[in-house]
Protein backbone atom coordinates (compact mmCIF):
# COMPACT_ATOMS: atom_id res chain seq x y z
CA UNK A 1 0.00 0.00 0.00
CA UNK A 2 1.46 3.23 -0.69
CA UNK A 3 2.21 5.80 2.09
CA UNK A 4 3.10 9.22 2.88
CA UNK A 5 5.82 10.50 5.02
CA UNK A 6 6.62 14.11 5.36
CA UNK A 7 10.65 14.35 6.16
CA UNK A 8 12.27 17.88 6.70
CA UNK A 9 15.95 18.22 5.22
CA UNK A 10 18.26 21.75 4.22
CA UNK A 11 17.24 22.45 0.63
CA UNK A 12 20.62 22.24 -1.03
CA UNK A 13 21.08 18.73 0.16
CA UNK A 14 17.68 17.88 -1.42
CA UNK A 15 18.55 19.94 -5.00
CA UNK A 16 22.31 18.24 -4.73
CA UNK A 17 20.78 14.83 -4.50
CA UNK A 18 18.11 15.12 -6.39
CA UNK A 19 20.51 16.12 -9.72
CA UNK A 20 23.74 14.25 -8.62
CA UNK A 21 23.17 11.66 -6.82
CA UNK A 22 20.11 9.18 -5.13
CA UNK A 23 18.73 11.44 -2.70
CA UNK A 24 18.95 8.05 -0.18
CA UNK A 25 22.60 8.35 -0.47
CA UNK A 26 22.03 11.25 2.13
CA UNK A 27 20.06 9.09 4.59
CA UNK A 28 21.06 7.43 7.31
CA UNK A 29 21.07 3.78 6.65
CA UNK A 30 18.73 3.04 9.57
CA UNK A 31 16.07 5.40 7.34
CA UNK A 32 16.25 3.26 4.57
CA UNK A 33 15.79 -0.24 6.56
CA UNK A 34 12.50 1.36 7.63
CA UNK A 35 10.96 1.18 4.04
CA UNK A 36 8.74 -1.06 3.19
CA UNK A 37 10.17 -4.34 1.65
CA UNK A 38 8.82 -6.32 -0.88
CA UNK A 39 9.68 -9.46 -1.02
CA UNK A 40 10.23 -11.02 -4.75
CA UNK A 41 10.46 -14.62 -6.01
CA UNK A 42 13.88 -16.15 -6.14
CA UNK A 43 15.61 -19.22 -8.23
CA UNK A 44 18.00 -22.47 -7.26
CA UNK A 45 20.66 -21.35 -9.30
CA UNK A 46 22.62 -24.68 -9.66
CA UNK A 47 19.36 -25.53 -11.23
CA UNK A 48 19.68 -22.61 -13.42
CA UNK A 49 22.77 -23.23 -14.07
CA UNK A 50 22.55 -26.97 -15.90
CA UNK A 51 19.78 -25.59 -17.57
CA UNK A 52 21.65 -22.58 -19.29
CA UNK A 53 24.50 -24.55 -19.44
CA UNK A 54 22.66 -27.21 -21.58
CA UNK A 55 21.48 -24.66 -24.10
CA UNK A 56 25.00 -22.79 -24.33
CA UNK A 57 25.96 -26.64 -25.60
CA UNK A 58 23.05 -26.87 -28.03
CA UNK A 59 24.59 -23.06 -29.90
CA UNK A 60 22.24 -20.76 -27.90
CA UNK A 61 22.09 -17.70 -26.26
CA UNK A 62 24.44 -16.96 -22.92
CA UNK A 63 21.43 -16.66 -20.53
CA UNK A 64 22.49 -14.87 -17.21
CA UNK A 65 18.92 -14.34 -15.39
CA UNK A 66 15.36 -14.96 -14.86
CA UNK A 67 12.78 -12.41 -14.67
CA UNK A 68 10.10 -11.91 -11.65
CA UNK A 69 6.56 -10.54 -12.61
CA UNK A 70 5.86 -7.16 -10.98
CA UNK A 71 2.88 -4.91 -12.55
CA UNK A 72 3.38 -2.30 -10.07
CA UNK A 73 3.41 1.38 -10.28
CA UNK A 74 4.01 4.43 -7.86
CA UNK A 75 0.10 4.34 -6.78
CA UNK A 76 0.39 0.37 -5.72
CA UNK A 77 3.78 0.56 -4.33
CA UNK A 78 6.83 2.29 -2.30
CA UNK A 79 6.55 5.36 -0.25
CA UNK A 80 5.65 8.87 -1.18
CA UNK A 81 7.72 11.76 0.59
CA UNK A 82 6.77 15.43 0.74
CA UNK A 83 9.40 18.47 1.59
CA UNK A 84 8.55 21.46 3.20
CA UNK A 85 9.72 22.98 -0.16
CA UNK A 86 7.35 21.36 -2.02
CA UNK A 87 9.52 18.29 -3.65
CA UNK A 88 8.71 15.21 -3.51
CA UNK A 89 10.31 11.80 -3.59
CA UNK A 90 9.03 8.36 -4.15
CA UNK A 91 10.80 5.05 -3.47
CA UNK A 92 10.16 1.77 -3.97
CA UNK A 93 12.24 -0.99 -2.22
CA UNK A 94 12.42 -4.61 -2.73
CA UNK A 95 14.60 -7.94 -2.81
CA UNK A 96 15.04 -10.93 -4.78
CA UNK A 97 17.04 -13.31 -2.70
CA UNK A 98 20.62 -14.93 -3.55
CA UNK A 99 20.69 -12.48 -6.95
CA UNK A 100 24.38 -11.46 -7.63
CA UNK A 101 22.66 -8.38 -8.86
CA UNK A 102 18.96 -7.08 -10.34
CA UNK A 103 17.32 -5.09 -12.94
CA UNK A 104 14.60 -3.52 -13.61
CA UNK A 105 12.00 -3.28 -16.92
CA UNK A 106 9.25 -0.59 -16.86
CA UNK A 107 5.74 -0.97 -19.01
CA UNK A 108 5.27 2.59 -18.50
CA UNK A 109 8.06 5.26 -17.41
CA UNK A 110 7.08 8.67 -17.67
CA UNK A 111 9.85 10.84 -16.23
CA UNK A 112 9.15 14.88 -16.38
CA UNK A 113 11.19 17.56 -17.20
CA UNK A 114 12.99 18.03 -14.29
CA UNK A 115 12.37 15.16 -12.27
CA UNK A 116 15.54 12.31 -12.01
CA UNK A 117 15.37 8.57 -11.26
CA UNK A 118 17.89 5.99 -9.88
CA UNK A 119 18.19 2.76 -8.85
CA UNK A 120 21.04 1.42 -6.33
CA UNK A 121 22.06 -1.38 -4.22
CA UNK A 122 21.12 -1.42 -1.05
CA UNK A 123 24.11 -1.47 0.30
CA UNK A 124 24.58 2.16 -1.53
CA UNK A 125 27.57 0.42 -3.23
CA UNK A 126 26.48 0.63 -6.59
CA UNK A 127 23.59 2.87 -8.58
CA UNK A 128 22.66 3.11 -12.12
CA UNK A 129 21.18 7.01 -13.27
CA UNK A 130 20.17 9.83 -13.35
CA UNK A 131 17.66 8.67 -15.73
CA UNK A 132 15.57 12.04 -17.30
CA UNK A 133 12.85 12.83 -19.56
CA UNK A 134 15.75 11.89 -22.31
CA UNK A 135 15.51 8.25 -21.42
CA UNK A 136 11.63 8.00 -21.72
CA UNK A 137 9.95 7.51 -25.14
CA UNK A 138 6.26 7.11 -26.22
CA UNK A 139 6.42 3.98 -25.62
CA UNK A 140 7.09 3.67 -21.96
CA UNK A 141 9.61 0.71 -21.81
CA UNK A 142 12.95 1.08 -20.38
CA UNK A 143 15.19 -1.17 -18.61
CA UNK A 144 16.79 0.32 -15.65
CA UNK A 145 20.14 -1.88 -14.18
CA UNK A 146 21.59 -3.79 -13.35
CA UNK A 147 23.54 -2.99 -9.73
CA UNK A 148 24.80 -5.16 -7.50
CA UNK A 149 23.25 -7.60 -4.90
CA UNK A 150 19.84 -8.48 -3.89
CA UNK A 151 18.48 -5.79 -2.46
CA UNK A 152 17.52 -2.34 -4.39
CA UNK A 153 15.66 0.69 -4.68
CA UNK A 154 14.05 2.17 -7.78
CA UNK A 155 13.86 6.05 -6.49
CA UNK A 156 11.91 9.26 -8.37
CA UNK A 157 13.01 12.68 -7.14
CA UNK A 158 10.87 15.53 -8.10
CA UNK A 159 11.66 19.36 -7.54
CA UNK A 160 8.61 21.69 -6.62
CA UNK A 161 8.56 23.18 -9.89
CA UNK A 162 7.59 19.78 -12.13
CA UNK A 163 4.09 20.49 -13.93
CA UNK A 164 4.14 17.31 -15.25
CA UNK A 165 2.70 13.49 -13.50
CA UNK A 166 5.19 10.74 -13.52
CA UNK A 167 3.83 7.52 -14.31
CA UNK A 168 6.27 4.73 -12.95
CA UNK A 169 5.30 1.39 -14.08
CA UNK A 170 7.47 -1.38 -13.32
CA UNK A 171 6.54 -4.57 -15.39
CA UNK A 172 9.12 -7.03 -13.75
CA UNK A 173 12.54 -7.74 -12.19
CA UNK A 174 15.44 -9.34 -13.40
CA UNK A 175 16.91 -11.56 -11.08
CA UNK A 176 20.71 -12.01 -11.76
CA UNK A 177 22.50 -15.00 -11.13
CA UNK A 178 25.74 -15.05 -13.32
CA UNK A 179 28.12 -12.61 -15.12
CA UNK A 180 27.35 -9.60 -12.71
CA UNK A 181 30.64 -8.08 -11.56
CA UNK A 182 32.13 -5.63 -8.65
CA UNK A 183 34.52 -3.50 -11.20
CA UNK A 184 36.10 -2.22 -7.82
CA UNK A 185 37.51 -5.88 -7.29
CA UNK A 186 39.70 -5.45 -10.36
CA UNK A 187 40.55 -2.05 -10.37
CA UNK A 188 44.16 -2.60 -11.36
CA UNK A 189 43.12 -5.34 -14.07
CA UNK A 190 42.85 -5.24 -17.59
CA UNK A 191 39.23 -7.70 -16.57
CA UNK A 192 36.23 -7.64 -14.63
CA UNK A 193 34.16 -10.84 -15.38
CA UNK A 194 35.42 -12.31 -18.94
CA UNK A 195 38.46 -14.44 -18.40
CA UNK A 196 42.04 -13.39 -17.59
CA UNK A 197 43.54 -13.01 -20.76
CA UNK A 198 40.94 -10.79 -22.75
CA UNK A 199 42.08 -7.55 -24.22
CA UNK A 200 40.37 -4.57 -23.23
CA UNK A 201 39.26 -2.28 -26.40
CA UNK A 202 40.81 0.70 -25.70
CA UNK A 203 44.49 -1.04 -24.62
CA UNK A 204 46.96 -0.30 -27.74
CA UNK A 205 45.31 -3.08 -30.50
CA UNK A 206 42.26 -0.56 -30.26
CA UNK A 207 43.84 2.55 -30.96
CA UNK A 208 43.20 2.16 -34.42
CA UNK A 209 39.51 1.24 -34.58
CA UNK A 210 37.57 3.57 -32.05
CA UNK A 211 35.10 4.15 -34.76
CA UNK A 212 34.14 0.25 -34.76
CA UNK A 213 34.18 0.05 -30.96
CA UNK A 214 31.49 2.79 -31.10
CA UNK A 215 29.20 0.59 -33.42
CA UNK A 216 29.73 -2.48 -30.91
CA UNK A 217 26.92 -2.95 -28.35
CA UNK A 218 25.64 -5.34 -25.90
CA UNK A 219 22.29 -7.20 -26.03
CA UNK A 220 20.14 -7.89 -23.18
CA UNK A 221 17.71 -9.83 -24.61
CA UNK A 222 14.20 -11.65 -22.65
CA UNK A 223 12.82 -14.96 -23.87
CA UNK A 224 10.68 -17.28 -22.31
CA UNK A 225 11.43 -15.08 -18.80
CA UNK A 226 15.22 -15.80 -19.24
CA UNK A 227 18.05 -12.92 -20.14
CA UNK A 228 20.35 -13.73 -22.30
CA UNK A 229 23.61 -11.74 -23.18
CA UNK A 230 24.51 -10.83 -26.96
CA UNK A 231 26.89 -8.37 -29.04
CA UNK A 232 25.99 -6.63 -31.92
CA UNK A 233 27.02 -3.77 -34.43
CA UNK A 234 24.90 -1.00 -35.46
CA UNK A 235 25.26 -0.93 -39.20
CA UNK A 236 25.60 1.72 -41.98
CA UNK A 237 23.23 1.47 -45.40
CA UNK A 238 23.78 2.66 -49.14
CA UNK A 239 20.86 5.36 -48.76
CA UNK A 240 23.04 6.43 -45.32
CA UNK A 241 19.92 7.61 -43.48
CA UNK A 242 21.12 6.39 -40.19
CA UNK A 243 18.36 3.76 -40.13
CA UNK A 244 19.01 2.07 -36.43
CA UNK A 245 19.97 -1.38 -38.03
CA UNK A 246 21.69 -3.57 -35.53
CA UNK A 247 23.40 -7.00 -36.90
CA UNK A 248 23.33 -9.14 -34.40
CA UNK A 249 23.24 -13.56 -34.73
CA UNK A 250 19.90 -15.63 -35.03
CA UNK A 251 21.00 -18.10 -32.39
CA UNK A 252 20.45 -14.92 -30.18
CA UNK A 253 17.02 -14.62 -30.41
CA UNK A 254 15.55 -18.21 -31.93
CA UNK A 255 12.46 -18.44 -30.30
CA UNK A 256 11.92 -15.11 -29.05
CA UNK A 257 8.56 -13.05 -29.94
CA UNK A 258 8.00 -9.39 -31.11
CA UNK A 259 6.97 -8.80 -27.65
CA UNK A 260 9.62 -10.04 -25.97
CA UNK A 261 11.97 -8.23 -28.70
CA UNK A 262 10.40 -5.08 -26.76
CA UNK A 263 11.96 -5.79 -23.69
CA UNK A 264 15.55 -5.96 -25.16
CA UNK A 265 17.81 -3.70 -23.92
CA UNK A 266 20.52 -2.14 -26.16
CA UNK A 267 23.74 -1.11 -24.08
CA UNK A 268 25.88 1.68 -26.34
CA UNK A 269 29.12 2.82 -24.72
CA UNK A 270 29.68 -0.11 -22.17
CA UNK A 271 33.45 0.55 -22.07
CA UNK A 272 35.76 1.77 -19.62
CA UNK A 273 37.31 4.69 -20.61
CA UNK A 274 41.40 3.42 -20.34
CA UNK A 275 43.05 0.40 -20.90
CA UNK A 276 41.48 -1.65 -17.98
CA UNK A 277 40.81 1.11 -15.57
CA UNK A 278 37.91 3.67 -15.72
CA UNK A 279 34.50 3.25 -15.11
CA UNK A 280 31.72 2.31 -17.61
CA UNK A 281 28.74 4.57 -18.47
CA UNK A 282 25.76 3.51 -16.83
CA UNK A 283 23.14 5.93 -18.66
CA UNK A 284 23.39 4.90 -22.55
CA UNK A 285 20.89 2.33 -22.75
CA UNK A 286 17.35 1.88 -25.29
CA UNK A 287 14.77 -0.69 -24.82
CA UNK A 288 13.12 -1.93 -27.22
CA UNK A 289 13.92 -3.81 -31.31
CA UNK A 290 11.81 -5.12 -34.14
CA UNK A 291 13.19 -8.12 -36.16
CA UNK A 292 13.24 -7.59 -39.17
CA UNK A 293 14.80 -10.31 -40.90
CA UNK A 294 16.97 -13.94 -40.28
CA UNK A 295 18.94 -16.47 -41.89
CA UNK A 296 16.13 -18.69 -41.37
CA UNK A 297 19.03 -21.32 -40.32
CA UNK A 298 17.80 -22.40 -36.82
CA UNK A 299 20.84 -20.31 -35.76
CA UNK A 300 23.62 -21.13 -38.08
CA UNK A 301 22.33 -25.24 -38.61
CA UNK A 302 22.11 -24.74 -42.43
CA UNK A 303 23.08 -21.33 -42.83
CA UNK A 304 25.36 -17.98 -42.03
CA UNK A 305 23.31 -17.58 -38.81
CA UNK A 306 22.40 -13.64 -39.16
CA UNK A 307 19.93 -11.65 -37.22
CA UNK A 308 18.73 -8.15 -38.03
CA UNK A 309 16.87 -6.15 -35.71
CA UNK A 310 15.42 -2.47 -36.19
CA UNK A 311 15.83 -0.31 -32.52
CA UNK A 312 12.28 1.16 -31.84
CA UNK A 313 14.03 4.46 -30.75
CA UNK A 314 16.03 6.79 -31.90
CA UNK A 315 19.69 7.14 -30.73
CA UNK A 316 20.84 10.18 -29.13
CA UNK A 317 24.09 11.77 -30.76
CA UNK A 318 25.81 11.94 -26.89
CA UNK A 319 25.88 8.39 -27.71
CA UNK A 320 28.63 8.85 -29.91
CA UNK A 321 27.46 6.17 -32.03
CA UNK A 322 29.90 5.12 -35.60
CA UNK A 323 27.38 3.10 -38.13
CA UNK A 324 29.39 0.26 -39.17
CA UNK A 325 30.45 -0.38 -42.72
CA UNK A 326 30.57 -3.34 -44.59
CA UNK A 327 32.27 -6.04 -46.77
CA UNK A 328 30.33 -8.76 -48.71
CA UNK A 329 32.61 -9.71 -51.27
CA UNK A 330 33.89 -13.04 -51.20
CA UNK A 331 37.56 -12.53 -50.88
CA UNK A 332 39.21 -13.83 -47.27
CA UNK A 333 40.54 -10.64 -45.55
CA UNK A 334 44.50 -11.20 -44.13
CA UNK A 335 43.93 -9.89 -41.18
CA UNK A 336 40.88 -9.19 -38.99
CA UNK A 337 40.10 -8.34 -35.52
CA UNK A 338 36.37 -8.32 -33.18
CA UNK A 339 35.23 -6.42 -30.64
CA UNK A 340 32.87 -7.91 -28.39
CA UNK A 341 31.03 -8.19 -24.81
CA UNK A 342 32.45 -11.49 -23.56
CA UNK A 343 30.30 -12.77 -20.38
CA UNK A 344 28.74 -9.34 -20.71
CA UNK A 345 31.70 -7.60 -19.38
CA UNK A 346 32.88 -4.17 -21.42
CA UNK A 347 34.25 -4.18 -24.47
CA UNK A 348 37.17 -6.34 -25.81
CA UNK A 349 39.16 -6.53 -28.66
CA UNK A 350 40.50 -10.19 -29.96
CA UNK A 351 43.53 -9.80 -33.25
CA UNK A 352 43.94 -12.78 -35.85
CA UNK A 353 46.10 -13.23 -39.13
CA UNK A 354 44.61 -16.62 -39.91
CA UNK A 355 41.14 -16.63 -41.34
CA UNK A 356 39.89 -19.29 -43.86
CA UNK A 357 36.34 -20.42 -45.59
CA UNK A 358 35.19 -22.92 -43.10
CA UNK A 359 32.25 -24.65 -42.14
CA UNK A 360 29.99 -24.23 -38.81
CA UNK A 361 27.77 -26.57 -40.14
CA UNK A 362 26.60 -25.87 -43.76
CA UNK A 363 29.88 -25.77 -46.12
CA UNK A 364 31.51 -22.58 -46.82
CA UNK A 365 29.32 -20.61 -44.75
CA UNK A 366 31.49 -19.52 -42.35
CA UNK A 367 35.15 -17.53 -41.45
CA UNK A 368 36.73 -20.08 -39.30
CA UNK A 369 39.91 -17.56 -37.61
CA UNK A 370 42.30 -18.66 -34.52
CA UNK A 371 43.35 -15.74 -32.45
CA UNK A 372 46.95 -14.31 -31.99
CA UNK A 373 48.82 -13.24 -28.75
CA UNK A 374 48.87 -8.73 -28.54
CA UNK A 375 50.82 -6.04 -26.93
CA UNK A 376 48.44 -6.73 -23.94
CA UNK A 377 47.73 -10.25 -23.75
CA UNK A 378 45.95 -12.89 -25.68
CA UNK A 379 41.95 -12.27 -27.16
CA UNK A 380 39.29 -14.83 -26.96
CA UNK A 381 35.51 -14.70 -27.61
CA UNK A 382 33.00 -16.32 -24.48
CA UNK A 383 29.33 -16.62 -24.33
CA UNK A 384 28.08 -13.40 -24.67
CA UNK A 385 30.45 -12.52 -27.59
CA UNK A 386 27.86 -14.08 -29.94
CA UNK A 387 26.58 -11.74 -33.05
CA UNK A 388 29.77 -9.93 -31.92
CA UNK A 389 31.11 -8.56 -35.85
CA UNK A 390 34.25 -9.71 -37.30
CA UNK A 391 35.78 -6.78 -38.89
CA UNK A 392 38.83 -6.84 -41.70
CA UNK A 393 42.13 -5.39 -41.75
CA UNK A 394 42.65 -2.31 -42.57
CA UNK A 395 39.12 -1.20 -44.12
CA UNK A 396 37.71 -2.15 -40.81
CA UNK A 397 34.48 -3.63 -42.34
CA UNK A 398 32.28 -6.06 -41.01
CA UNK A 399 32.71 -9.04 -42.91
CA UNK A 400 30.91 -11.41 -40.39
CA UNK A 401 29.11 -11.97 -37.00
CA UNK A 402 30.03 -14.54 -34.17
CA UNK A 403 28.24 -17.86 -34.02
CA UNK A 404 30.61 -20.05 -31.43
CA UNK A 405 33.48 -21.02 -31.16
CA UNK A 406 36.20 -23.20 -28.73
CA UNK A 407 38.22 -20.51 -27.68
CA UNK A 408 38.92 -20.33 -24.12
CA UNK A 409 42.10 -18.08 -22.53
CA UNK A 410 43.24 -21.81 -21.98
CA UNK A 411 42.94 -22.88 -25.07
CA UNK A 412 43.12 -19.83 -26.82
CA UNK A 413 44.01 -21.66 -30.17
CA UNK A 414 41.30 -22.98 -30.86
CA UNK A 415 39.07 -21.80 -33.14
CA UNK A 416 36.07 -19.68 -33.31
CA UNK A 417 33.10 -19.52 -36.53
CA UNK A 418 31.46 -16.32 -38.00
CA UNK A 419 28.72 -16.20 -40.37
CA UNK A 420 30.28 -14.70 -43.56
CA UNK A 421 28.43 -11.48 -44.72
CA UNK A 422 28.42 -12.51 -48.11
CA UNK A 423 26.17 -15.68 -47.33
CA UNK A 424 24.18 -13.07 -45.09
CA UNK A 425 23.69 -10.62 -48.56
CA UNK A 426 21.56 -12.92 -50.67
CA UNK A 427 22.24 -16.91 -49.57
CA UNK A 428 20.88 -18.82 -46.26
CA UNK A 429 17.52 -20.52 -46.83
CA UNK A 430 15.04 -17.50 -45.76
CA UNK A 431 13.15 -15.72 -48.23
CA UNK A 432 14.16 -13.13 -51.01
CA UNK A 433 12.51 -10.46 -48.48
CA UNK A 434 14.65 -10.98 -45.84
CA UNK A 435 18.02 -11.11 -47.68
CA UNK A 436 20.41 -8.90 -45.87
CA UNK A 437 21.22 -6.69 -49.08
CA UNK A 438 17.39 -6.06 -49.24
CA UNK A 439 18.20 -3.18 -45.34
CA UNK A 440 21.48 -2.35 -46.38
CA UNK A 441 21.37 -1.64 -49.96
CA UNK A 442 17.64 -1.10 -50.51
CA UNK A 443 17.38 0.25 -53.85
CA UNK A 444 19.57 -2.92 -55.32
CA UNK A 445 22.71 -0.79 -56.64
CA UNK A 446 24.73 -3.90 -57.02
CA UNK A 447 27.41 -2.24 -53.91
CA UNK A 448 29.14 -5.06 -52.42
CA UNK A 449 31.37 -2.67 -50.05
CA UNK A 450 30.50 0.22 -47.86
CA UNK A 451 32.18 2.46 -45.88
CA UNK A 452 30.96 3.80 -42.27
CA UNK A 453 30.08 6.88 -41.14
CA UNK A 454 29.15 9.60 -37.85
CA UNK A 455 26.45 11.63 -38.20
CA UNK A 456 27.99 14.13 -36.57
CA UNK A 457 30.86 14.64 -38.36
CA UNK A 458 30.14 12.64 -42.15
CA UNK A 459 28.65 15.63 -43.95
CA UNK A 460 27.09 12.98 -46.04
CA UNK A 461 24.96 10.90 -44.07
CA UNK A 462 21.58 11.89 -44.71
CA UNK A 463 20.22 12.19 -41.25
CA UNK A 464 19.38 14.63 -38.73
CA UNK A 465 20.83 13.76 -35.49
CA UNK A 466 18.98 13.16 -32.52
CA UNK A 467 20.54 15.78 -30.42
CA UNK A 468 18.68 18.57 -27.89
CA UNK A 469 19.60 22.26 -29.47
CA UNK A 470 21.84 24.36 -27.64
CA UNK A 471 19.54 26.90 -27.18
CA UNK A 472 17.08 24.98 -25.65
CA UNK A 473 16.22 25.63 -22.23
CA UNK A 474 16.85 22.77 -19.90
CA UNK A 475 14.70 23.01 -16.87
CA UNK A 476 17.94 23.64 -14.55
CA UNK A 477 18.61 26.60 -16.25
CA UNK A 478 16.46 28.80 -14.42
CA UNK A 479 15.94 28.42 -10.99
CA UNK A 480 12.29 30.11 -9.24
CA UNK A 481 13.11 30.18 -5.01
CA UNK A 482 11.30 29.63 -2.74
CA UNK A 483 8.93 27.51 -4.85
CA UNK A 484 6.16 27.82 -2.17
CA UNK A 485 6.12 31.65 -1.99
CA UNK A 486 4.13 34.51 0.30
CA UNK A 487 5.09 37.92 -0.73
CA UNK A 488 7.44 37.53 -3.32
CA UNK A 489 9.38 35.22 -5.89
CA UNK A 490 13.30 35.39 -7.39
CA UNK A 491 13.94 34.13 -10.57
CA UNK A 492 17.24 32.87 -11.44
CA UNK A 493 19.35 32.28 -14.86
CA UNK A 494 22.83 32.74 -16.34
CA UNK A 495 21.38 32.57 -19.87
CA UNK A 496 19.12 36.38 -18.66
CA UNK A 497 20.46 37.94 -22.06
CA UNK A 498 18.81 35.15 -24.40
CA UNK A 499 15.25 35.86 -22.28
CA UNK A 500 12.40 37.76 -23.80
CA UNK A 501 11.04 37.67 -20.69
CA UNK A 502 8.13 35.64 -18.06
CA UNK A 503 4.51 35.36 -17.34
CA UNK A 504 2.37 33.92 -14.24
CA UNK A 505 -0.49 32.18 -15.06
CA UNK A 506 -3.10 30.99 -12.33
CA UNK A 507 -4.63 27.28 -12.47
CA UNK A 508 -7.58 28.53 -14.56
CA UNK A 509 -5.10 29.67 -17.43
CA UNK A 510 -5.42 33.11 -17.35
CA UNK A 511 -1.93 35.36 -17.35
CA UNK A 512 -1.96 37.64 -13.92
CA UNK A 513 1.19 38.82 -13.90
CA UNK A 514 4.70 39.08 -16.25
CA UNK A 515 7.90 41.26 -16.80
CA UNK A 516 11.56 41.01 -18.51
CA UNK A 517 15.34 40.05 -17.67
CA UNK A 518 17.47 42.65 -17.26
CA UNK A 519 19.83 40.84 -14.99
CA UNK A 520 20.43 37.82 -13.51
CA UNK A 521 18.28 37.53 -10.91
CA UNK A 522 14.61 39.03 -11.07
CA UNK A 523 12.08 39.52 -8.10
CA UNK A 524 8.69 39.62 -8.39
CA UNK A 525 6.11 40.87 -5.63
CA UNK A 526 3.08 38.50 -5.26
CA UNK A 527 1.38 40.30 -2.37
CA UNK A 528 -1.86 40.94 -4.63
CA UNK A 529 -2.35 37.07 -5.77
CA UNK A 530 -4.42 35.08 -4.09
CA UNK A 531 -3.27 31.83 -2.44
CA UNK A 532 -3.30 29.05 -4.62
CA UNK A 533 -1.07 26.90 -7.37
CA UNK A 534 0.50 29.10 -10.19
CA UNK A 535 2.31 28.50 -13.09
CA UNK A 536 5.60 30.77 -14.92
CA UNK A 537 6.45 30.57 -18.45
CA UNK A 538 10.14 31.67 -19.43
CA UNK A 539 10.10 32.33 -22.71
CA UNK A 540 13.32 32.48 -25.24
CA UNK A 541 14.47 34.58 -28.05
CA UNK A 542 14.46 32.08 -30.58
CA UNK A 543 10.85 31.17 -29.42
CA UNK A 544 12.08 28.04 -27.01
CA UNK A 545 9.79 28.08 -23.56
CA UNK A 546 9.93 26.74 -20.44
CA UNK A 547 7.35 26.07 -17.29
CA UNK A 548 7.66 25.46 -13.68
CA UNK A 549 4.94 25.33 -10.88
CA UNK A 550 4.78 27.71 -8.37
CA UNK A 551 2.29 27.58 -4.79
CA UNK A 552 1.89 31.09 -3.56
CA UNK A 553 0.86 30.87 0.13
CA UNK A 554 -0.21 33.41 2.28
Amino acid sequence: MKKIFTWIFALSTVMMSAQSEPFGYALDAAVLQNLPLNELATFDHDALWAEDTELEKRGGRTNVGRLVDLHLNEQTAGVWTSFDNGDRLWQYRFRSANALGVCMYFEDLYIPQGAVMFMYSMDRKTAVGPFTIDDCNAHGRFMMGEVLGDEAIVEYYEPAGVISTPRIGMQAVGHMYRYVYDYSMYADQDRGGSEICEVDVNCPEGAEWINQRDAVVRLLIVDGGAQGLCSGTIMNNVEKDCRKLLLTAMHCGVGVSDAEWLQCSVRFKYQRANCGSGSAPSTNNRTGVFHLADSNDGGGDSGSDFLLLELEDDIPSSFNVFYAGWDARTATPADAFSIHHPAGDVKKISTTTNIVSSTWSAPGHHWQVTWMETETNHGVTEGGSSGSPLFNDPLGLVVGQLTGGASFCNSPNAPDFYGKMDRNWDDNPNAANEKLKVFLDPNDTGTLFFSGGRPEVDADMNCTVNSLQESQLNFADVSVFPTIADEFVRFQTGRFREMTGYQLYNAAGMAVLGGQFRQETETLSLGDLPSGVYFVTFMQQDGAHLTKKLVVRH
